[in-house]
Protein backbone atom coordinates (compact mmCIF):
# COMPACT_ATOMS: atom_id res chain seq x y z
CA UNK A 1 0.00 0.00 0.00
CA UNK A 2 2.89 2.34 -0.81
CA UNK A 3 0.58 4.74 -2.63
CA UNK A 4 -1.08 5.64 0.69
CA UNK A 5 2.10 6.12 2.74
CA UNK A 6 2.20 9.63 4.22
CA UNK A 7 5.10 12.02 3.66
CA UNK A 8 7.54 12.58 6.54
CA UNK A 9 5.89 13.98 9.67
CA UNK A 10 2.46 14.00 8.01
CA UNK A 11 -0.65 14.55 10.11
CA UNK A 12 -3.84 12.52 10.01
CA UNK A 13 -6.90 14.61 10.85
CA UNK A 14 -10.10 12.64 11.53
CA UNK A 15 -13.41 14.52 11.66
CA UNK A 16 -16.55 13.42 13.46
CA UNK A 17 -19.76 13.83 11.46
CA UNK A 18 -22.98 14.59 13.37
CA UNK A 19 -22.51 17.63 15.58
CA UNK A 20 -19.07 18.42 14.13
CA UNK A 21 -19.07 18.57 10.32
CA UNK A 22 -22.82 18.20 9.90
CA UNK A 23 -26.20 18.31 11.60
CA UNK A 24 -28.44 15.31 10.93
CA UNK A 25 -32.16 15.56 11.58
CA UNK A 26 -33.69 13.16 14.09
CA UNK A 27 -36.62 12.48 11.74
CA UNK A 28 -37.10 12.30 7.98
CA UNK A 29 -38.60 15.81 7.80
CA UNK A 30 -36.42 18.86 7.19
CA UNK A 31 -35.74 21.35 9.97
CA UNK A 32 -38.42 24.00 10.42
CA UNK A 33 -36.91 27.43 9.75
CA UNK A 34 -33.86 26.05 7.92
CA UNK A 35 -31.76 28.77 6.30
CA UNK A 36 -30.09 26.58 3.68
CA UNK A 37 -30.88 23.26 2.08
CA UNK A 38 -29.60 19.89 3.27
CA UNK A 39 -26.68 18.43 1.32
CA UNK A 40 -27.99 14.86 1.36
CA UNK A 41 -29.55 12.09 3.44
CA UNK A 42 -28.37 9.13 5.46
CA UNK A 43 -29.60 5.59 4.88
CA UNK A 44 -32.66 6.30 7.04
CA UNK A 45 -33.62 9.29 4.86
CA UNK A 46 -32.71 11.77 7.61
CA UNK A 47 -31.45 15.06 6.23
CA UNK A 48 -27.82 16.14 6.49
CA UNK A 49 -26.86 19.83 6.75
CA UNK A 50 -23.17 20.70 6.36
CA UNK A 51 -21.59 23.12 8.81
CA UNK A 52 -20.23 26.30 7.21
CA UNK A 53 -16.69 25.44 6.16
CA UNK A 54 -17.18 21.73 6.87
CA UNK A 55 -16.56 20.64 3.29
CA UNK A 56 -14.02 23.41 2.70
CA UNK A 57 -11.73 22.28 5.51
CA UNK A 58 -11.75 18.70 4.20
CA UNK A 59 -10.86 19.92 0.70
CA UNK A 60 -8.18 22.33 1.94
CA UNK A 61 -6.50 19.74 4.15
CA UNK A 62 -6.81 17.01 1.50
CA UNK A 63 -4.93 19.34 -0.87
CA UNK A 64 -2.13 19.85 1.66
CA UNK A 65 0.88 17.61 0.87
CA UNK A 66 1.55 16.82 4.53
CA UNK A 67 -1.98 16.16 5.78
CA UNK A 68 -4.27 13.18 5.34
CA UNK A 69 -7.96 13.50 6.22
CA UNK A 70 -10.66 11.09 7.25
CA UNK A 71 -13.99 10.62 8.98
CA UNK A 72 -14.35 9.08 12.46
CA UNK A 73 -17.96 8.65 13.52
CA UNK A 74 -20.05 6.55 15.89
CA UNK A 75 -22.70 5.90 13.27
CA UNK A 76 -23.01 2.72 11.24
CA UNK A 77 -21.17 2.36 7.94
CA UNK A 78 -24.39 2.63 5.93
CA UNK A 79 -24.96 6.11 7.39
CA UNK A 80 -21.31 7.14 7.56
CA UNK A 81 -20.79 6.51 3.85
CA UNK A 82 -23.80 8.57 2.76
CA UNK A 83 -23.16 11.41 5.20
CA UNK A 84 -19.53 11.59 4.09
CA UNK A 85 -20.66 11.68 0.47
CA UNK A 86 -23.04 14.55 1.30
CA UNK A 87 -20.14 16.56 2.69
CA UNK A 88 -17.95 15.75 -0.31
CA UNK A 89 -20.68 16.79 -2.75
CA UNK A 90 -21.26 20.08 -0.95
CA UNK A 91 -17.62 21.01 -1.56
CA UNK A 92 -18.62 21.49 -5.21
CA UNK A 93 -21.55 23.81 -4.52
CA UNK A 94 -21.71 26.86 -6.72
CA UNK A 95 -21.27 30.17 -4.86
CA UNK A 96 -24.87 31.13 -5.62
CA UNK A 97 -26.08 28.14 -3.60
CA UNK A 98 -24.65 29.60 -0.39
CA UNK A 99 -26.08 32.32 1.84
CA UNK A 100 -24.45 35.65 0.99
CA UNK A 101 -24.57 36.79 4.64
CA UNK A 102 -22.46 33.78 5.68
CA UNK A 103 -20.20 33.99 2.64
CA UNK A 104 -19.34 37.59 3.49
CA UNK A 105 -17.55 36.28 6.59
CA UNK A 106 -15.65 33.45 4.85
CA UNK A 107 -11.91 33.41 5.67
CA UNK A 108 -9.40 33.82 2.87
CA UNK A 109 -8.23 30.19 2.86
CA UNK A 110 -11.66 28.98 1.76
CA UNK A 111 -11.38 30.63 -1.67
CA UNK A 112 -8.56 28.33 -2.81
CA UNK A 113 -10.29 24.94 -2.59
CA UNK A 114 -13.47 26.37 -4.09
CA UNK A 115 -11.49 27.60 -7.07
CA UNK A 116 -10.09 24.08 -7.41
CA UNK A 117 -12.07 22.11 -9.99
CA UNK A 118 -11.03 18.75 -8.49
CA UNK A 119 -13.84 16.92 -6.65
CA UNK A 120 -13.39 15.58 -3.14
CA UNK A 121 -13.28 11.78 -3.49
CA UNK A 122 -13.35 8.71 -1.31
CA UNK A 123 -9.96 7.01 -1.47
CA UNK A 124 -10.30 3.91 -3.69
CA UNK A 125 -8.16 1.75 -1.37
CA UNK A 126 -8.37 2.94 2.22
CA UNK A 127 -12.07 3.96 2.01
CA UNK A 128 -13.13 0.95 -0.07
CA UNK A 129 -15.72 -0.23 2.48
CA UNK A 130 -17.58 3.08 2.22
CA UNK A 131 -17.45 2.92 -1.57
CA UNK A 132 -18.85 -0.61 -1.53
CA UNK A 133 -21.63 0.49 0.82
CA UNK A 134 -22.65 3.30 -1.53
CA UNK A 135 -22.94 0.77 -4.35
CA UNK A 136 -25.15 -1.59 -2.33
CA UNK A 137 -28.79 -2.22 -3.13
CA UNK A 138 -29.93 0.13 -0.36
CA UNK A 139 -28.26 3.12 -1.99
CA UNK A 140 -29.86 5.72 -4.25
CA UNK A 141 -29.14 6.04 -7.96
CA UNK A 142 -26.84 8.97 -7.23
CA UNK A 143 -25.02 6.92 -4.60
CA UNK A 144 -24.59 4.06 -7.06
CA UNK A 145 -23.23 6.44 -9.69
CA UNK A 146 -20.65 7.78 -7.26
CA UNK A 147 -19.74 4.24 -6.22
CA UNK A 148 -19.34 3.19 -9.87
CA UNK A 149 -17.08 6.17 -10.49
CA UNK A 150 -15.01 5.28 -7.43
CA UNK A 151 -14.83 1.63 -8.54
CA UNK A 152 -13.52 2.71 -11.94
CA UNK A 153 -10.79 4.68 -10.20
CA UNK A 154 -9.82 1.57 -8.24
CA UNK A 155 -8.62 -0.12 -11.42
CA UNK A 156 -5.52 2.06 -11.51
CA UNK A 157 -5.38 2.92 -7.81
CA UNK A 158 -5.15 6.42 -6.37
CA UNK A 159 -3.91 9.10 -8.74
CA UNK A 160 -1.47 11.88 -7.83
CA UNK A 161 -3.11 15.27 -7.58
CA UNK A 162 -6.60 14.08 -6.70
CA UNK A 163 -8.27 15.15 -3.44
CA UNK A 164 -9.09 12.19 -1.20
CA UNK A 165 -10.94 11.51 2.01
CA UNK A 166 -8.53 8.78 3.04
CA UNK A 167 -10.49 6.98 5.75
CA UNK A 168 -14.13 6.49 6.75
CA UNK A 169 -14.05 5.04 10.27
CA UNK A 170 -17.50 4.09 11.57
CA UNK A 171 -19.22 2.41 14.51
CA UNK A 172 -17.10 -0.74 14.27
CA UNK A 173 -14.03 1.42 15.04
CA UNK A 174 -15.47 2.54 18.40
CA UNK A 175 -15.97 0.74 21.70
CA UNK A 176 -18.82 0.85 24.25
CA UNK A 177 -18.77 3.70 26.72
CA UNK A 178 -19.18 2.13 30.17
CA UNK A 179 -20.24 5.47 31.66
CA UNK A 180 -22.49 6.57 28.79
CA UNK A 181 -25.95 7.88 29.52
CA UNK A 182 -27.38 5.61 26.83
CA UNK A 183 -26.79 1.91 26.27
CA UNK A 184 -25.55 2.53 22.71
CA UNK A 185 -23.05 5.28 23.64
CA UNK A 186 -19.51 4.72 22.40
CA UNK A 187 -16.05 6.25 22.71
CA UNK A 188 -13.21 6.37 20.21
CA UNK A 189 -10.93 3.33 20.09
CA UNK A 190 -7.85 4.85 18.50
CA UNK A 191 -5.59 2.14 19.88
CA UNK A 192 -7.43 -0.44 17.80
CA UNK A 193 -7.53 1.89 14.78
CA UNK A 194 -3.76 2.38 14.84
CA UNK A 195 -3.26 -1.36 15.21
CA UNK A 196 -5.38 -2.43 12.22
CA UNK A 197 -3.40 -4.24 9.54
CA UNK A 198 -4.72 -2.09 6.70
CA UNK A 199 -5.69 0.95 8.75
CA UNK A 200 -4.01 4.29 9.42
CA UNK A 201 -1.29 2.61 11.45
CA UNK A 202 -0.11 0.74 8.35
CA UNK A 203 0.41 4.13 6.68
CA UNK A 204 2.58 5.42 9.50
CA UNK A 205 -0.05 7.16 11.61
CA UNK A 206 -0.17 6.73 15.38
CA UNK A 207 -0.56 8.60 18.67
CA UNK A 208 2.16 11.08 17.71
CA UNK A 209 0.57 12.37 14.49
CA UNK A 210 -3.21 11.79 14.66
CA UNK A 211 -5.80 14.46 15.50
CA UNK A 212 -9.51 13.83 16.08
CA UNK A 213 -11.96 16.74 15.71
CA UNK A 214 -15.13 16.09 17.71
CA UNK A 215 -17.90 18.01 19.45
CA UNK A 216 -18.11 15.64 22.45
CA UNK A 217 -15.22 15.44 24.90
CA UNK A 218 -16.84 12.31 26.31
CA UNK A 219 -15.99 10.40 23.14
CA UNK A 220 -12.34 11.46 23.07
CA UNK A 221 -11.61 11.61 26.78
CA UNK A 222 -9.13 8.73 26.57
CA UNK A 223 -7.02 10.70 24.06
CA UNK A 224 -7.42 14.33 25.20
CA UNK A 225 -4.12 15.44 23.64
CA UNK A 226 -5.09 13.96 20.27
CA UNK A 227 -8.39 15.83 20.16
CA UNK A 228 -9.71 19.22 19.09
CA UNK A 229 -13.10 19.62 20.78
CA UNK A 230 -15.45 22.07 19.04
CA UNK A 231 -18.88 23.53 19.85
CA UNK A 232 -21.79 21.40 18.68
CA UNK A 233 -23.39 22.15 15.32
CA UNK A 234 -27.12 21.47 15.76
CA UNK A 235 -30.55 22.57 14.52
CA UNK A 236 -30.29 25.93 16.30
CA UNK A 237 -27.04 26.58 14.42
CA UNK A 238 -28.76 26.70 11.03
CA UNK A 239 -32.36 27.78 11.66
CA UNK A 240 -34.10 31.03 12.58
CA UNK A 241 -32.86 34.60 12.26
CA UNK A 242 -29.26 33.92 13.28
CA UNK A 243 -26.99 31.09 12.19
CA UNK A 244 -23.44 29.92 12.74
CA UNK A 245 -20.69 31.25 10.49
CA UNK A 246 -17.16 30.05 9.78
CA UNK A 247 -15.47 30.78 13.12
CA UNK A 248 -15.34 27.19 14.43
CA UNK A 249 -13.99 25.58 11.27
CA UNK A 250 -11.60 28.49 10.73
CA UNK A 251 -10.20 27.93 14.24
CA UNK A 252 -9.63 24.24 13.46
CA UNK A 253 -7.90 24.98 10.17
CA UNK A 254 -5.73 27.73 11.63
CA UNK A 255 -4.66 25.58 14.55
CA UNK A 256 -3.59 22.75 12.25
CA UNK A 257 -1.79 25.01 9.79
CA UNK A 258 -0.38 27.64 12.18
CA UNK A 259 0.33 25.60 15.32
CA UNK A 260 0.62 21.88 14.66
CA UNK A 261 2.50 21.77 11.36
CA UNK A 262 5.03 24.49 12.31
CA UNK A 263 5.72 22.61 15.56
CA UNK A 264 6.55 19.54 13.48
CA UNK A 265 8.90 21.62 11.35
CA UNK A 266 10.59 23.00 14.46
CA UNK A 267 11.14 19.51 15.88
CA UNK A 268 12.65 18.33 12.61
CA UNK A 269 14.98 21.36 12.52
CA UNK A 270 16.15 20.71 16.06
CA UNK A 271 17.01 17.14 15.10
CA UNK A 272 19.03 18.43 12.13
CA UNK A 273 20.85 21.01 14.30
CA UNK A 274 21.81 18.30 16.79
CA UNK A 275 23.27 16.24 13.96
CA UNK A 276 20.94 13.38 14.84
CA UNK A 277 19.99 11.05 12.05
CA UNK A 278 16.35 11.11 10.97
CA UNK A 279 16.02 7.45 11.93
CA UNK A 280 17.20 8.10 15.51
CA UNK A 281 15.40 11.41 16.06
CA UNK A 282 12.17 11.18 18.09
CA UNK A 283 9.17 11.95 15.89
CA UNK A 284 7.24 15.21 16.39
CA UNK A 285 4.26 14.64 18.66
CA UNK A 286 0.86 16.35 18.48
CA UNK A 287 0.24 15.45 22.13
CA UNK A 288 3.12 17.65 23.22
CA UNK A 289 1.81 20.55 21.15
CA UNK A 290 -1.76 20.24 22.45
CA UNK A 291 -0.53 19.99 26.03
CA UNK A 292 1.50 23.20 25.74
CA UNK A 293 -0.75 25.15 23.33
CA UNK A 294 -4.36 24.08 24.01
CA UNK A 295 -6.95 24.46 21.27
CA UNK A 296 -10.12 26.53 21.73
CA UNK A 297 -12.95 27.50 19.40
CA UNK A 298 -16.07 29.62 19.86
CA UNK A 299 -19.02 29.66 17.48
CA UNK A 300 -19.96 32.98 15.87
CA UNK A 301 -23.43 34.21 14.99
CA UNK A 302 -24.55 35.67 11.65
CA UNK A 303 -27.79 37.67 11.62
CA UNK A 304 -30.14 37.03 8.71
CA UNK A 305 -33.27 38.77 7.42
CA UNK A 306 -36.43 37.38 9.04
CA UNK A 307 -37.97 34.42 7.29
CA UNK A 308 -41.24 35.04 5.43
CA UNK A 309 -44.20 33.41 7.20
CA UNK A 310 -44.96 29.83 6.21
CA UNK A 311 -48.15 29.25 4.14
CA UNK A 312 -50.04 28.10 7.24
CA UNK A 313 -49.00 31.17 9.22
CA UNK A 314 -49.75 33.47 6.26
CA UNK A 315 -53.25 31.99 5.96
CA UNK A 316 -53.85 32.42 9.69
CA UNK A 317 -52.73 36.06 9.50
CA UNK A 318 -54.96 36.70 6.47
CA UNK A 319 -57.97 35.17 8.26
CA UNK A 320 -57.31 37.28 11.36
CA UNK A 321 -57.09 40.44 9.25
CA UNK A 322 -60.30 39.55 7.39
CA UNK A 323 -62.14 38.97 10.65
CA UNK A 324 -60.89 42.26 12.02
CA UNK A 325 -61.99 44.11 8.89
CA UNK A 326 -65.41 42.44 8.99
CA UNK A 327 -65.86 43.57 12.58
CA UNK A 328 -65.01 47.23 11.85
CA UNK A 329 -68.60 48.36 10.91
CA UNK A 330 -70.02 46.67 13.99
CA UNK A 331 -67.43 48.31 16.23
CA UNK A 332 -68.04 51.70 14.63
CA UNK A 333 -71.83 51.39 15.08
CA UNK A 334 -71.38 50.37 18.72
CA UNK A 335 -69.13 53.38 19.29
CA UNK A 336 -71.73 55.80 17.84
CA UNK A 337 -74.54 54.61 20.09
CA UNK A 338 -72.52 53.94 23.22
CA UNK A 339 -74.46 55.46 26.15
Amino acid sequence: MAATSPPAHALLVLFDLNGTLVHRTSKTSREVGERYSPAGKDSGKRHVYVRPGGADVLAALAAHPRVAVGIYTSTFLRNAARMTLAVARSAQLAPGARLSEIEATAPDWIAAPRADSRPLLLHPLTAASAINELGSASGTAADAADAADAADRCEDGPKPGELYIDYVLHRDHNKPDPTGAKSHDTIRDLGAVWGEEDGPGAAGFGPHNTIVVDNEFRKVREVPHNALVVPTFDAQSMTGDSVEGYAVIDAVYRYILDVLLPAFDADASQADDADVSQADAPPPDVRTVLATAPFAATADTISLPPLPPTPAVAIAIAIAIAIAIAQLPQLAFAALFEP
